[in-house]
């Protein structure tokens, strides 16, 4: 054989052997050939799995566990409170239908491989198990795929074949339909498929998820006060779709509970309405506390060496009790024993969940506020 002419990589273009020239373009299989069909098949294979592993990683990947979490807990009872009996049915099926994708999406894209435990050093993330897994996927298909165009192509051709076919649907296509209205659906409908692939490349995949795992860290519970704030601006965001700003504003009170302590709330003792304990209940008197407004006032005990401290709490007045009092009988505070209830005592670093509670568990409406709660 001679050697006639070389390409750029010093590569043979031409041979001559026997008196025939050969160039690389005799070495493709006929067309309709069997190896010709195999050769083929495979190419649509790769065409396929590059379009699957593109569009799921989109379709999978892009959905938020917490959202999923939302829609698994939403009830159907509000669902079109002014349409037709039929209209309702059809909201409520399609939200059951909904459920059960984001209930079986759900273990694919949330928690860890092994389940949510820290004992065991080798267990990735499964967001990051699900990543690397479908891009892993989509590379093996995409390097595929040009080898064998290279059998039934000219190479410079399989080069344009492959990147103008996976562009166009191994990539564009897949995405626009797997992030399409039917996302949810079509992403439940493939995790079996998804967790059949994931097993297969589990060798491969768990050190790389592992690695992502501890250099860029993964979602866990350090978000919770991060989704309290998306909770109140989605509230404030809805209040431009008919959400009322009263509603707004409850939300966002009843999310502040849990970070605001009692201390932010609470007002000075000496803005407090009280009454001393020796005091003579008599006209004025019951003048100047329904002048006040308030239902419960404060009693504290009066020092004779410092009669101007006011800081010894020792109950709560109850105004409403005072009707069945006579005025005439000279009745001093601390000897209406039915209408003095105990306040409650509650720490400074309290937040209001845990104040709101104590609240609910006693019988006094108000408390005393200081270093050391204890009566």
């Amino acid at each position: 054989c001679e050697v006639l002419g070389t390409d750029l990589a010093g590569e043979p273009a031409e041979l001559r052997c026997g008196g025939r020239a050969f160039t690389p373009e005799d070495a493709l299989l006929p067309v309709g050939a069997a190896a010709w069909w195999r050769s083929m098949a495979f190419c649509l294979t790769c065409v396929l799995c590059s379009a699957m592993a593109a569009g799921l990683t989109l379709g999978l990947v892009s959905l938020d566990p917490f959202a999923l979490r939302v829609l698994c807990n939403r009830t159907a009872d509000g669902l079109c409170p002014g349409g037709s009996e039929k209209e309702r049915a059809a909201a409520q099926a399609k939200l059951l239908s909904d459920q059960r994708c984001a209930a079986r999406i759900l273990p694919l894209v949330s928690g860890r491989l092994f389940g949510d435990t820290r004992t065991c050093c080798f267990n990735p993330s499964n967001g990051h198990v699900l990543l690397v897994t479908l891009l892993l996927g989509n590379s093996a298909a995409n390097e595929a795929l040009p080898v064998f165009l290279g059998r039934l192509v000219p190479d410079w051709l399989a080069i344009v074949l492959a990147v103008s076919v996976l562009l166009l649907f191994g990539e564009v296509l897949p995405s626009a339909i797997f992030t399409g209205p039917r996302q949810l659906q079509l992403a439940a409908a493939l995790t079996p498929l998804v967790r059949a692939v994931r097993i297969v490349l589990l060798p491969a995949v768990a050190p790389i998820s592992l690695m992502l795992d501890k250099c860029l860290g993964h979602h866990g519970a350090d978000e919770d006060e991060e989704r309290r704030e998306e909770m109140k601006a989605m509230a404030t965001t809805l209040q431009q779709k008919g959400l009322e700003s009263d509603e707004v504003n409850m939300i966002h009170g009843v999310l502040e509970m849990h970070g605001k302590t009692v201390a932010q709330i609470s007002k000075p003792l000496v803005k407090a309405k009280m009454v001393a304990h020796d005091d003579v209940l008599s006209h004025d008197m019951l003048r100047s506390i329904l002048r006040w407004g308030h239902s419960r006032v404060f009693v504290y005990r009066r020092h004779q060496e410092e009669p101007a401290r006011r800081d010894d709490i020792i109950g709560v007045l109850l105004v409403k009790k005072l009707l069945g009092v006579g005025l005439q009988e000279g009745h001093r505070v601390e000897g209406l024993v039915e209408a003095l209830k105990q306040p409650l005592r509650l720490c400074p670093t309290d937040n209001l969940l845990s104040a709101l509670k104590k609240f609910e568990a006693g019988t006094c409406h108000l408390a005393v506020v200081g270093q050391d709660p204890a009566p």
